[in-house]
């Protein structure tokens, strides 16, 4: 769930047009995770299945329909429109700037700022290697690569932990469900 989850409850002014299509929350269920430990060089496949009020998927095949990349050029939901980023050349700076000042005068413990950057994909360039490519410029310990559906992927770095699995059991609380302690 992404800050924009609040739009759906909140009546917040907007500081920037936003197409009626997008989403603004997307839950993601991953029945299978790739992982690769670089300072280990290690991977490994984690599957996991889910259960509700009696029903599960647990013993179910892990597949699905094939959703092939598709090429900027090549696929109709684009239908030609492409932004490259979500802020504007030099706003990104100018807020950095801002929240160095906030820090310094003790207003600021702490800033979370982001930029979104797009770019059009082919079929020499799927979103495989703008994976590595970021990888190989930005070697933080943490990365992802997450195909979202309809054409929509999420790729990124980070020096800090997303999500961290310590103990896994049953609840008590409810049958049949997990308790997973982060």
């Amino acid at each position: 769930f992404g800050y924009d989850l609040t739009f759906q409850f909140e009546p917040i002014r907007k500081s920037q047009e936003r197409d009626p299509t997008q989403r603004d929350i997307l839950l993601y269920l991953a029945d299978e995770i790739v992982v690769v430990d670089q300072s280990r060089h290690s991977s490994w496949t984690v599957s996991l299945d889910f259960s509700y009020k009696s029903k599960s998927t647990k013993g179910l095949p892990h597949d699905c329909e094939p959703a092939p990349f598709l090429a900027f050029e090549h696929n109709p939901r684009n239908e030609g429109k492409f932004s490259a980023r979500d802020t504007p050349k030099g706003d990104f700076t100018r807020s950095v700037d801002r929240a160095k000042h906030e820090f310094k005068m003790g207003n600021l413990f702490e800033a979370v700022l982001s930029q979104t950057f797009r770019e059009k994909l082919d079929k020499e360039t799927p979103p495989s290697v703008l994976f590595r490519r970021l990888r190989s410029r930005n070697p933080s310990p943490y990365g992802f690569l997450i195909n979202l559906g309809e054409d929509e992927y999420l790729v990124g770095a980070s020096p800090e932990m997303f999500v961290r699995c310590e103990k896994v059991e049953n609840n008590e609380y409810r049958a049949g469900a997990i308790r997973v302690e982060t």
